[in-house]
């Protein structure tokens, strides 16, 4: 049996592992310029942030903030000033809210933006957007005049609603909803002035 050496793959196989020989390498350098301290800060951070129902976490050097997001909102934290991590003991930094002495600098400001909630819709309001989405794409079977329930024939709002959809999805031109006797007219235009839709 003959071997047959193919230059390509081995050559491919070779860049291959320089590549994530190379990855790891880096990985490692930055997990280095970090810092071991810092590492173990940051994952001593993230388990107390947990469990106090932190969802999300952003700290930015450049501009000295830190935002933390929960439930009930989003609290953004500002450093008054530039500190310098030899002038602090690393293991037991302590920072005063808003005070502004001189006589210390480890000082800041935070501000609170309380989430927006939401409230659920409920079913009558689902129906009627439904109901309204039905008569705009049936704008034009509808007479010019505005429409008023006929409270004789439709006590109930609901009903005439279904009825007036009902009658809609069974015509084809607006000449044919004069068959429809769920309603009061109203005169606002005059018939000869109407506007024909086709």
């Amino acid at each position: 049996m003959k071997l047959i050496f193919d230059e390509n793959k081995y050559v491919s196989l070779i860049l291959l592992i320089f590549f994530f020989l190379n990855l790891n390498v880096l990985v490692a350098k930055a997990i280095n310029n970090i810092g071991d301290t810092i590492i173990d800060l940051l994952f001593y951070s993230l388990n107390k942030l947990r469990k106090v129902g932190v969802n999300s976490m952003t700290i930015d050097p450049l501009n000295n903030n830190i935002q933390v997001m929960d439930p009930t909102g989003v609290l953004t934290i500002r450093i008054n000033h530039y500190v310098d991590s030899n002038d602090v003991n690393a293991n037991f930094p302590h920072y005063t809210y808003n005070q502004n002495s001189a006589e210390s600098s480890l000082n800041f400001d935070a501000e609170f933006i309380r989430a927006k909630r939401f409230k659920e819709l409920d079913l009558a309001t689902i129906n009627l957007g439904k109901d309204l989405n039905t008569l705009l794409n049936n704008i034009n079977k509808l007479p010019s005049n505005p429409l008023m329930r006929n409270k004789i024939i439709f006590c109930e709002k609901k009903k005439y609603r279904e009825a007036l959809i009902c009658h809609l999805n069974e015509i084809d031109i607006n000449k044919e909803f004069e068959f429809f006797h769920g309603t009061q007219r109203i005169n606002l235009v005059p018939d000869y002035q109407k506007i024909v839709i086709i």
